[in-house]
Protein backbone atom coordinates (compact mmCIF):
# COMPACT_ATOMS: atom_id res chain seq x y z
CA UNK A 1 0.00 0.00 0.00
CA UNK A 2 2.83 2.39 0.88
CA UNK A 3 4.64 1.58 -2.33
CA UNK A 4 1.50 2.38 -4.33
CA UNK A 5 1.19 5.74 -2.61
CA UNK A 6 4.84 6.48 -3.34
CA UNK A 7 4.33 5.66 -7.01
CA UNK A 8 1.25 7.88 -7.16
CA UNK A 9 3.10 10.77 -5.52
CA UNK A 10 6.19 10.36 -7.68
CA UNK A 11 4.36 9.97 -10.96
CA UNK A 12 1.12 11.80 -10.21
CA UNK A 13 2.67 15.15 -9.43
CA UNK A 14 4.55 15.65 -12.73
CA UNK A 15 1.66 14.15 -14.66
CA UNK A 16 -0.75 16.60 -13.03
CA UNK A 17 1.52 19.52 -13.84
CA UNK A 18 1.85 18.30 -17.42
CA UNK A 19 -1.91 17.95 -17.79
CA UNK A 20 -2.44 21.48 -16.39
CA UNK A 21 0.11 22.95 -18.81
CA UNK A 22 -1.48 21.12 -21.73
CA UNK A 23 -4.96 22.35 -20.80
CA UNK A 24 -3.71 25.94 -20.30
CA UNK A 25 -1.98 25.87 -23.68
CA UNK A 26 -5.10 24.52 -25.35
CA UNK A 27 -7.32 27.15 -23.72
CA UNK A 28 -5.10 30.10 -24.77
CA UNK A 29 -4.44 28.81 -28.25
CA UNK A 30 -5.80 30.84 -31.15
CA UNK A 31 -6.20 27.72 -33.35
CA UNK A 32 -7.64 25.16 -30.93
CA UNK A 33 -8.27 22.53 -33.60
CA UNK A 34 -4.63 22.42 -34.64
CA UNK A 35 -3.48 22.45 -31.04
CA UNK A 36 -5.88 19.59 -30.18
CA UNK A 37 -4.55 17.45 -33.04
CA UNK A 38 -0.97 18.03 -31.91
CA UNK A 39 -1.75 17.15 -28.31
CA UNK A 40 -3.66 14.00 -29.40
CA UNK A 41 -0.74 12.75 -31.51
CA UNK A 42 1.68 13.52 -28.69
CA UNK A 43 -0.49 11.55 -26.22
CA UNK A 44 -0.70 8.59 -28.64
CA UNK A 45 3.07 8.52 -29.16
CA UNK A 46 3.73 8.72 -25.41
CA UNK A 47 1.24 5.87 -24.84
CA UNK A 48 2.87 3.60 -27.44
CA UNK A 49 6.28 4.34 -26.02
CA UNK A 50 5.20 3.62 -22.44
CA UNK A 51 3.28 0.42 -23.14
CA UNK A 52 5.35 -1.05 -25.98
CA UNK A 53 8.95 0.17 -25.82
CA UNK A 54 9.47 0.49 -22.08
CA UNK A 55 8.51 -3.18 -21.35
CA UNK A 56 11.04 -4.35 -23.96
CA UNK A 57 13.80 -2.31 -22.27
CA UNK A 58 13.00 -3.81 -18.87
CA UNK A 59 13.90 -7.34 -20.15
CA UNK A 60 17.53 -6.40 -20.77
CA UNK A 61 19.90 -7.78 -23.41
CA UNK A 62 19.13 -7.32 -27.07
CA UNK A 63 15.60 -6.20 -26.28
CA UNK A 64 16.98 -3.22 -24.35
CA UNK A 65 19.12 -2.18 -27.34
CA UNK A 66 16.14 -2.58 -29.70
CA UNK A 67 13.99 -0.51 -27.31
CA UNK A 68 16.63 2.22 -27.22
CA UNK A 69 16.87 2.37 -31.01
CA UNK A 70 13.07 2.22 -31.33
CA UNK A 71 12.68 5.13 -28.91
CA UNK A 72 14.52 7.52 -31.23
CA UNK A 73 11.71 7.92 -33.81
CA UNK A 74 9.17 8.33 -31.03
CA UNK A 75 11.23 11.05 -29.37
CA UNK A 76 11.90 12.77 -32.73
CA UNK A 77 8.21 12.92 -33.65
CA UNK A 78 7.27 13.95 -30.13
CA UNK A 79 9.87 16.74 -30.16
CA UNK A 80 8.56 18.05 -33.48
CA UNK A 81 5.06 18.23 -31.99
CA UNK A 82 5.65 19.75 -28.57
CA UNK A 83 9.13 21.35 -28.77
CA UNK A 84 7.82 24.77 -29.95
CA UNK A 85 5.32 24.83 -27.12
CA UNK A 86 7.94 23.87 -24.54
CA UNK A 87 10.23 26.59 -25.89
CA UNK A 88 7.46 29.17 -25.46
CA UNK A 89 6.89 27.98 -21.89
CA UNK A 90 10.57 28.35 -21.04
CA UNK A 91 10.92 31.79 -22.70
CA UNK A 92 7.64 33.14 -21.32
CA UNK A 93 9.19 34.84 -18.22
CA UNK A 94 11.52 36.85 -20.47
CA UNK A 95 9.16 37.65 -23.34
CA UNK A 96 6.39 38.71 -20.95
CA UNK A 97 8.52 41.69 -19.93
CA UNK A 98 8.01 43.10 -23.44
CA UNK A 99 4.63 41.84 -24.67
CA UNK A 100 2.76 41.41 -21.39
CA UNK A 101 2.79 37.63 -21.54
CA UNK A 102 -0.44 35.73 -21.57
CA UNK A 103 -2.32 38.37 -19.61
CA UNK A 104 -5.56 39.22 -21.32
CA UNK A 105 -6.10 42.84 -22.34
CA UNK A 106 -9.07 44.60 -20.82
CA UNK A 107 -11.44 45.59 -23.62
CA UNK A 108 -11.78 49.35 -23.96
CA UNK A 109 -13.50 51.78 -26.26
CA UNK A 110 -11.40 52.93 -29.21
CA UNK A 111 -12.09 56.35 -30.71
CA UNK A 112 -9.27 56.57 -33.27
CA UNK A 113 -11.69 56.23 -36.18
CA UNK A 114 -13.97 58.90 -34.69
CA UNK A 115 -11.01 61.26 -34.21
CA UNK A 116 -9.96 60.70 -37.83
CA UNK A 117 -13.48 61.55 -39.01
CA UNK A 118 -13.41 64.73 -36.91
CA UNK A 119 -10.14 65.80 -38.51
CA UNK A 120 -11.68 65.20 -41.94
CA UNK A 121 -14.70 67.33 -41.05
CA UNK A 122 -17.11 64.41 -41.38
CA UNK A 123 -19.00 65.08 -38.14
CA UNK A 124 -21.95 62.80 -38.83
CA UNK A 125 -19.67 59.81 -39.37
CA UNK A 126 -17.72 60.73 -36.22
CA UNK A 127 -20.92 60.89 -34.16
CA UNK A 128 -22.05 57.53 -35.55
CA UNK A 129 -18.69 55.94 -34.66
CA UNK A 130 -18.82 57.35 -31.13
CA UNK A 131 -22.33 55.99 -30.66
CA UNK A 132 -21.24 52.54 -31.89
CA UNK A 133 -18.48 52.50 -29.29
CA UNK A 134 -20.90 53.65 -26.58
CA UNK A 135 -23.26 50.81 -27.48
CA UNK A 136 -20.46 48.39 -26.63
CA UNK A 137 -19.18 50.37 -23.63
CA UNK A 138 -22.11 52.40 -22.26
CA UNK A 139 -20.19 53.49 -19.16
CA UNK A 140 -17.28 55.08 -21.03
CA UNK A 141 -16.93 58.67 -19.81
CA UNK A 142 -14.74 59.91 -22.64
CA UNK A 143 -17.23 58.83 -25.30
CA UNK A 144 -20.14 60.70 -23.72
CA UNK A 145 -17.99 63.81 -23.31
CA UNK A 146 -16.88 63.71 -26.96
CA UNK A 147 -20.46 63.22 -28.09
CA UNK A 148 -21.69 66.14 -25.97
CA UNK A 149 -19.02 68.47 -27.39
CA UNK A 150 -19.91 67.36 -30.92
CA UNK A 151 -23.63 67.84 -30.39
CA UNK A 152 -23.20 71.31 -28.89
CA UNK A 153 -20.46 72.62 -31.15
CA UNK A 154 -21.35 71.18 -34.57
CA UNK A 155 -25.02 70.23 -34.50
CA UNK A 156 -26.42 72.93 -32.12
CA UNK A 157 -28.31 70.17 -30.33
CA UNK A 158 -28.39 71.56 -26.79
CA UNK A 159 -30.91 69.02 -25.51
CA UNK A 160 -28.86 66.12 -26.83
CA UNK A 161 -25.66 67.58 -25.39
CA UNK A 162 -27.21 68.04 -21.96
CA UNK A 163 -28.57 64.49 -22.07
CA UNK A 164 -25.10 63.14 -22.91
CA UNK A 165 -23.59 65.13 -20.05
CA UNK A 166 -26.23 63.81 -17.66
CA UNK A 167 -25.06 60.29 -18.50
CA UNK A 168 -21.67 61.26 -17.03
CA UNK A 169 -22.91 63.28 -14.08
CA UNK A 170 -25.28 60.48 -13.01
CA UNK A 171 -22.44 57.95 -12.65
CA UNK A 172 -21.40 57.50 -9.05
CA UNK A 173 -17.97 55.95 -9.74
CA UNK A 174 -16.84 58.60 -12.24
CA UNK A 175 -13.51 60.25 -11.35
CA UNK A 176 -13.33 63.86 -10.30
CA UNK A 177 -11.58 64.97 -13.52
CA UNK A 178 -14.41 63.62 -15.69
CA UNK A 179 -17.13 65.10 -13.47
CA UNK A 180 -15.36 68.47 -13.48
CA UNK A 181 -15.03 68.45 -17.28
CA UNK A 182 -18.71 67.55 -17.74
CA UNK A 183 -19.93 70.12 -15.20
CA UNK A 184 -17.82 72.91 -16.72
CA UNK A 185 -19.07 72.06 -20.21
CA UNK A 186 -22.66 72.09 -18.95
CA UNK A 187 -22.03 75.50 -17.35
CA UNK A 188 -20.63 76.81 -20.65
CA UNK A 189 -23.73 75.64 -22.51
CA UNK A 190 -26.06 77.26 -19.96
CA UNK A 191 -24.20 80.56 -20.24
CA UNK A 192 -23.71 80.62 -24.00
CA UNK A 193 -27.04 79.35 -25.24
CA UNK A 194 -29.44 79.74 -22.33
CA UNK A 195 -28.07 82.92 -20.68
CA UNK A 196 -28.87 81.21 -17.40
CA UNK A 197 -26.19 81.88 -14.75
CA UNK A 198 -28.28 80.15 -12.08
CA UNK A 199 -28.22 76.85 -14.01
CA UNK A 200 -24.48 77.29 -14.62
CA UNK A 201 -23.96 77.87 -10.90
CA UNK A 202 -25.94 74.71 -10.15
CA UNK A 203 -23.82 72.64 -12.56
CA UNK A 204 -20.58 73.90 -11.02
CA UNK A 205 -21.99 73.28 -7.56
CA UNK A 206 -22.10 69.54 -8.29
CA UNK A 207 -18.29 69.49 -8.25
CA UNK A 208 -18.18 71.18 -4.85
CA UNK A 209 -20.90 68.91 -3.50
CA UNK A 210 -19.41 65.60 -4.68
CA UNK A 211 -15.70 66.39 -4.22
CA UNK A 212 -15.48 69.15 -1.59
CA UNK A 213 -11.80 68.57 -0.76
CA UNK A 214 -10.49 68.56 -4.33
CA UNK A 215 -8.63 71.12 -6.40
CA UNK A 216 -11.46 71.05 -8.94
CA UNK A 217 -13.88 72.14 -6.20
CA UNK A 218 -11.70 75.16 -5.40
CA UNK A 219 -11.53 76.08 -9.10
CA UNK A 220 -15.29 75.69 -9.45
CA UNK A 221 -15.84 77.96 -6.43
CA UNK A 222 -13.57 80.58 -7.96
CA UNK A 223 -15.40 80.39 -11.29
CA UNK A 224 -18.76 80.80 -9.57
CA UNK A 225 -17.46 84.09 -8.14
CA UNK A 226 -16.83 85.42 -11.67
CA UNK A 227 -20.07 84.32 -13.36
CA UNK A 228 -21.76 87.03 -15.38
CA UNK A 229 -25.26 88.16 -14.55
CA UNK A 230 -28.19 87.56 -16.86
CA UNK A 231 -28.21 91.24 -17.87
CA UNK A 232 -24.54 91.09 -18.83
CA UNK A 233 -25.12 87.95 -20.90
CA UNK A 234 -28.09 89.54 -22.68
CA UNK A 235 -26.03 92.63 -23.36
CA UNK A 236 -23.25 90.55 -24.92
CA UNK A 237 -25.72 88.69 -27.14
CA UNK A 238 -27.54 91.85 -28.25
CA UNK A 239 -26.37 93.76 -31.33
CA UNK A 240 -23.52 96.00 -30.32
CA UNK A 241 -24.40 99.68 -30.24
CA UNK A 242 -22.40 102.57 -28.91
CA UNK A 243 -24.29 105.32 -27.13
CA UNK A 244 -22.29 108.50 -27.44
CA UNK A 245 -22.79 111.08 -24.74
CA UNK A 246 -22.76 114.77 -25.52
CA UNK A 247 -19.19 115.92 -25.29
CA UNK A 248 -17.59 119.24 -24.49
CA UNK A 249 -17.91 121.79 -27.19
CA UNK A 250 -14.72 123.43 -28.47
CA UNK A 251 -12.68 120.92 -26.46
CA UNK A 252 -9.53 121.52 -28.48
CA UNK A 253 -9.60 125.25 -27.82
CA UNK A 254 -9.73 124.97 -24.03
CA UNK A 255 -6.64 125.33 -21.92
CA UNK A 256 -7.63 122.94 -19.11
CA UNK A 257 -7.28 119.18 -19.55
CA UNK A 258 -10.52 117.23 -19.04
CA UNK A 259 -9.96 113.62 -17.94
CA UNK A 260 -12.59 110.90 -17.45
CA UNK A 261 -13.72 110.33 -13.90
CA UNK A 262 -11.89 107.51 -12.12
CA UNK A 263 -12.80 105.43 -9.10
CA UNK A 264 -11.27 106.58 -5.88
CA UNK A 265 -9.15 104.28 -3.73
CA UNK A 266 -11.95 103.90 -1.22
CA UNK A 267 -14.42 102.88 -3.93
CA UNK A 268 -12.03 100.28 -5.33
CA UNK A 269 -11.33 99.03 -1.83
CA UNK A 270 -15.05 98.63 -1.09
CA UNK A 271 -15.65 96.76 -4.36
CA UNK A 272 -12.82 94.28 -3.70
CA UNK A 273 -13.88 93.70 -0.11
CA UNK A 274 -17.46 93.05 -1.16
CA UNK A 275 -16.30 90.56 -3.80
CA UNK A 276 -14.12 88.69 -1.31
CA UNK A 277 -16.86 88.66 1.31
CA UNK A 278 -19.12 86.86 -1.16
CA UNK A 279 -16.40 84.66 -2.69
CA UNK A 280 -13.40 84.19 -0.33
CA UNK A 281 -11.55 81.91 -2.77
CA UNK A 282 -11.40 84.52 -5.55
CA UNK A 283 -7.63 84.73 -6.00
CA UNK A 284 -7.81 87.44 -8.67
CA UNK A 285 -9.71 89.88 -6.45
CA UNK A 286 -7.46 89.10 -3.48
CA UNK A 287 -4.33 89.78 -5.49
CA UNK A 288 -5.73 93.14 -6.58
CA UNK A 289 -6.48 93.93 -2.94
CA UNK A 290 -2.91 92.98 -1.93
CA UNK A 291 -1.40 95.29 -4.55
CA UNK A 292 -3.81 98.07 -3.57
CA UNK A 293 -2.69 97.85 0.06
CA UNK A 294 1.02 97.65 -0.75
CA UNK A 295 1.48 99.90 -3.77
CA UNK A 296 -1.15 102.62 -3.36
CA UNK A 297 -2.02 102.74 0.33
CA UNK A 298 1.43 101.83 1.66
CA UNK A 299 -0.11 99.40 4.18
CA UNK A 300 2.31 96.48 3.98
CA UNK A 301 0.93 94.78 7.10
CA UNK A 302 -2.53 94.46 5.55
CA UNK A 303 -0.96 93.15 2.35
CA UNK A 304 0.89 90.46 4.33
CA UNK A 305 -2.34 89.48 6.10
CA UNK A 306 -4.16 89.09 2.79
CA UNK A 307 -1.36 86.90 1.40
CA UNK A 308 -1.47 84.65 4.46
CA UNK A 309 -5.25 84.40 4.16
CA UNK A 310 -4.93 83.40 0.50
CA UNK A 311 -2.44 80.65 1.37
CA UNK A 312 -4.84 79.26 3.99
CA UNK A 313 -7.74 78.85 1.52
CA UNK A 314 -8.84 75.16 1.47
CA UNK A 315 -7.84 72.92 -1.45
CA UNK A 316 -5.29 75.39 -2.81
CA UNK A 317 -2.58 73.75 -4.92
CA UNK A 318 1.14 73.78 -4.11
CA UNK A 319 1.79 75.87 -7.20
CA UNK A 320 -0.64 78.54 -6.03
CA UNK A 321 0.81 78.57 -2.51
CA UNK A 322 4.37 79.07 -3.78
CA UNK A 323 3.16 81.80 -6.11
CA UNK A 324 1.64 83.72 -3.18
CA UNK A 325 4.84 83.35 -1.17
CA UNK A 326 6.93 84.65 -4.07
CA UNK A 327 4.55 87.60 -4.34
CA UNK A 328 5.07 88.24 -0.63
CA UNK A 329 8.83 88.30 -1.23
CA UNK A 330 8.34 90.85 -4.01
CA UNK A 331 6.31 93.07 -1.69
CA UNK A 332 8.96 92.85 1.05
CA UNK A 333 11.72 93.87 -1.36
CA UNK A 334 9.90 96.50 -3.40
CA UNK A 335 7.82 98.28 -0.79
CA UNK A 336 9.46 97.32 2.52
CA UNK A 337 13.15 97.17 1.51
CA UNK A 338 13.22 94.12 3.80
CA UNK A 339 15.38 91.22 2.65
CA UNK A 340 14.78 89.35 5.91
CA UNK A 341 11.02 89.26 5.29
CA UNK A 342 11.59 88.01 1.75
CA UNK A 343 13.97 85.34 3.08
CA UNK A 344 11.36 84.17 5.59
CA UNK A 345 8.83 83.79 2.77
CA UNK A 346 11.27 81.64 0.78
CA UNK A 347 12.15 79.58 3.85
CA UNK A 348 8.45 78.77 4.29
CA UNK A 349 8.54 77.11 0.85
CA UNK A 350 11.68 75.15 1.71
CA UNK A 351 10.23 73.97 5.03
CA UNK A 352 6.91 72.89 3.50
CA UNK A 353 8.31 71.05 0.45
CA UNK A 354 12.00 70.41 1.14
CA UNK A 355 12.70 67.91 -1.66
CA UNK A 356 10.76 69.56 -4.46
CA UNK A 357 11.67 71.83 -7.33
CA UNK A 358 9.85 74.66 -5.56
CA UNK A 359 12.36 74.44 -2.70
CA UNK A 360 15.29 74.62 -5.12
CA UNK A 361 13.87 77.72 -6.79
CA UNK A 362 13.32 79.34 -3.38
CA UNK A 363 16.89 78.50 -2.32
CA UNK A 364 18.26 80.08 -5.50
CA UNK A 365 16.20 83.20 -4.92
CA UNK A 366 17.48 83.62 -1.37
CA UNK A 367 20.98 83.94 -2.84
CA UNK A 368 19.76 86.74 -5.14
CA UNK A 369 17.78 88.81 -2.64
CA UNK A 370 20.61 91.31 -2.25
CA UNK A 371 20.70 91.91 -5.99
CA UNK A 372 16.92 92.34 -6.07
CA UNK A 373 17.11 94.96 -3.33
CA UNK A 374 19.92 96.75 -5.12
CA UNK A 375 17.90 96.76 -8.35
CA UNK A 376 14.98 98.37 -6.56
CA UNK A 377 17.19 100.92 -4.74
CA UNK A 378 19.12 101.93 -7.87
CA UNK A 379 16.00 102.56 -9.92
CA UNK A 380 16.09 106.05 -11.47
CA UNK A 381 13.76 108.52 -9.78
CA UNK A 382 11.17 110.28 -11.86
CA UNK A 383 11.98 113.94 -12.40
CA UNK A 384 9.16 116.42 -12.73
CA UNK A 385 9.56 118.70 -15.72
CA UNK A 386 8.79 122.38 -15.60
CA UNK A 387 5.63 124.01 -16.94
CA UNK A 388 6.10 126.08 -20.05
CA UNK A 389 3.83 128.54 -21.80
CA UNK A 390 2.31 127.20 -24.97
CA UNK A 391 2.96 128.88 -28.34
CA UNK A 392 5.67 131.01 -26.79
CA UNK A 393 7.57 131.49 -30.04
CA UNK A 394 4.48 132.58 -31.95
CA UNK A 395 3.52 135.44 -29.66
CA UNK A 396 4.33 139.09 -30.51
CA UNK A 397 5.62 141.50 -27.87
CA UNK A 398 3.02 143.94 -26.65
CA UNK A 399 3.08 146.97 -24.34
CA UNK A 400 5.94 149.24 -23.34
CA UNK A 401 8.05 146.42 -22.02
CA UNK A 402 7.72 144.55 -25.26
CA UNK A 403 8.69 147.65 -27.27
CA UNK A 404 11.74 148.16 -25.06
CA UNK A 405 12.76 144.57 -25.71
CA UNK A 406 12.45 145.10 -29.47
CA UNK A 407 14.55 148.28 -29.30
CA UNK A 408 17.17 146.54 -27.22
CA UNK A 409 17.37 143.72 -29.75
CA UNK A 410 17.83 146.23 -32.60
CA UNK A 411 20.62 148.00 -30.69
CA UNK A 412 22.41 144.74 -30.05
CA UNK A 413 21.98 143.70 -33.68
CA UNK A 414 23.39 147.06 -34.85
CA UNK A 415 26.41 146.88 -32.55
CA UNK A 416 27.32 143.27 -33.36
CA UNK A 417 30.26 144.21 -35.66
CA UNK A 418 31.67 146.51 -32.94
CA UNK A 419 31.15 144.10 -30.04
CA UNK A 420 32.44 140.89 -31.57
CA UNK A 421 34.57 141.41 -34.70
CA UNK A 422 36.56 138.16 -34.23
CA UNK A 423 33.37 136.16 -34.23
CA UNK A 424 32.10 137.81 -37.38
CA UNK A 425 35.45 137.26 -39.06
CA UNK A 426 35.28 133.57 -38.20
CA UNK A 427 31.79 133.31 -39.66
CA UNK A 428 32.98 134.99 -42.86
CA UNK A 429 35.79 132.44 -43.18
CA UNK A 430 33.50 129.48 -42.56
CA UNK A 431 30.80 130.69 -44.95
CA UNK A 432 31.48 129.36 -48.45
CA UNK A 433 31.82 132.10 -51.02
CA UNK A 434 29.63 131.85 -54.07
CA UNK A 435 30.61 133.34 -57.39
CA UNK A 436 28.18 135.91 -58.77
CA UNK A 437 26.04 134.58 -61.53
CA UNK A 438 27.33 135.50 -65.02
CA UNK A 439 25.30 138.09 -66.84
CA UNK A 440 23.74 136.91 -70.08
CA UNK A 441 25.50 138.11 -73.23
CA UNK A 442 23.74 141.01 -74.98
CA UNK A 443 21.82 140.01 -78.05
CA UNK A 444 23.33 141.30 -81.32
CA UNK A 445 21.45 144.17 -82.83
CA UNK A 446 19.77 143.52 -86.14
CA UNK A 447 20.81 145.92 -88.85
CA UNK A 448 17.96 147.32 -90.87
CA UNK A 449 17.90 146.41 -94.56
CA UNK A 450 18.41 149.38 -96.86
CA UNK A 451 16.74 149.14 -100.24
CA UNK A 452 17.74 151.47 -103.09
Amino acid sequence: MMKLLEVILVLGTPISILVWLVWRSFKKSEDRLRTGVKLGLAAAIIGLWVFKVVPMASGGGENALIALIGSLPFMLILGMLIAPQIGRWLAAPLTSLFDGGGREMEPRANYTIAEARLMQGNYKAAAAEIRSQLNRFPGDHRGWLMLAELQAGKFDDMDGAMQSLSMILSQIDAPVSIIAAAANLAADLHLKHGHDPDAARESLGQIIERFPDSVQAQQASERIGHLSTREQLDQKAAPKSVNLASGHRDLGLKHEVILPAEETLNERLDVLRAQLAAHPSDSEAREKLVMLFAAELGDLDSARAQVNYAIAVPNITIKQQTRWLHLLAVLEIRYGRNTEGAKLAMERIIAAWPKSGYAQVAQDRIARLGLELKGVSDAPEAKELGVYERDLGLKKPAGPLGQEAVDANEDVAGNLPKLAPPVLRTLELLTPKTEPAAKPAPKPLKRPKITI
